[in-house]
């Protein structure tokens, strides 16, 4: 977990630091593998991977939002893991972009927005292709009263695990039950119930299982430090999105980013647990599942 100076301004952190909250949960299985080891993945891996400046948008993958994105004035790159959010078969992924606020500046450069996007595809065992979707070398500023208009892409996968959301119950839910099962998961951090909280974030760490081929994250020893000795921050006025026909709902701050927010503050700096943003209902229960 990274430090948090006391002085900073949380909201700035968070925006800052953690805009891609739970999609850099599953980023722990991107890291790079030896490649002397010949030793395959588990299963294929696709990431979205996204270089361009002055543009800004949200990623929407088989209906659910998840993930935004936003690119500077200079050129950068940002990849995203679209494999937790795939199932078997066809897959439709959209991509919006918007032109960020450009500041005056007396090089060309700074007044150009572009976008390029790739789908980058890992087998279980080989090398990495890289299939381009699209190249927009000057993007125009939308005006207020048009809408960005969603092209969408569709990507055939295979071999993947059934994750937890996709056993979600697809439903016109009631937000008031869904707000009820934030509260309890907010009050079970109140109280340190450890044993409340793992059962409802259970899908969500069967799956990073599999993804890591890690077991027993949910009981690593800072997130149980985290929990026994840190403050939660009360909880804002939430907003609710279902997505996927209700299979997912997306449960945020008005800042967008995940409800519940545990500080364990020590020193000049401390730790952080945010969770609660993707739920789903399985078999009439309802749990974290990213």
């Amino acid at each position: 977990m990274g430090k948090i100076n006391p002085k900073f301004d949380i909201k700035r952190f968070l925006w800052v630091v953690v805009p891609f909250t739970l999609v850099a949960a599953f980023m722990l299985y991107m890291k790079p593998k030896d490649p002397n080891t010949g030793r395959p993945n588990s299963f294929p891996l696709h990431n979205l991977y996204l270089v361009g400046q002055n543009v800004q948008g949200n990623i929407i993958l088989n209906g659910i939002s998840i993930a935004n994105y936003k690119l500077g004035e200079t050129k950068r790159s940002t990849t995203i893991s679209l494999t937790p959010w795939l199932f078997n078969g066809e897959n439709k992924l959209q991509v919006s972009h918007q032109v960020s606020r450009i500041k005056t500046r007396e090089e060309p450069s700074a007044n150009t927005s572009t976008l390029k996007a790739e789908i980058h595809f890992q087998p279980k065992l080989g090398a990495i292709t890289k299939n381009p979707l699209f190249d927009l070398k000057k993007l125009q500023a939308i005006k207020t009263d048009e809408k960005d208009t969603l092209k969408a892409y569709y990507i055939q996968a295979s071999a993947l695990p059934n994750w937890g959301w996709n056993k979600g119950k697809t439903d016109f839910h009631d937000i008031s039950e869904i707000k009820v099962a934030v509260y309890k998961l907010h009050n079970a951090f109140k109280k340190r119930n450890i044993s409340a909280i793992r059962e409802t974030e259970k899908y969500l760490f069967d799956d990073m299982e599999k993804l890591t081929g890690r077991e027993g994250l949910e009981r690593r020893q800072y997130r149980g430090e985290i929990i026994l000795k840190g403050e939660p921050e009360p909880l804002g006025q939430l907003r609710v999105i279902p997505y996927a026909d209700g299979k997912v709902v997306r449960v945020t701050n008005k800042d967008g980013l995940a409800p519940i927010r545990v500080y364990f503050r020590y020193g000049n700096g401390g730790k952080i647990i945010l969770t609660g943003q993707y739920w789903s209902k399985i078999n009439g229960q309802w749990y974290v599942v990213r």
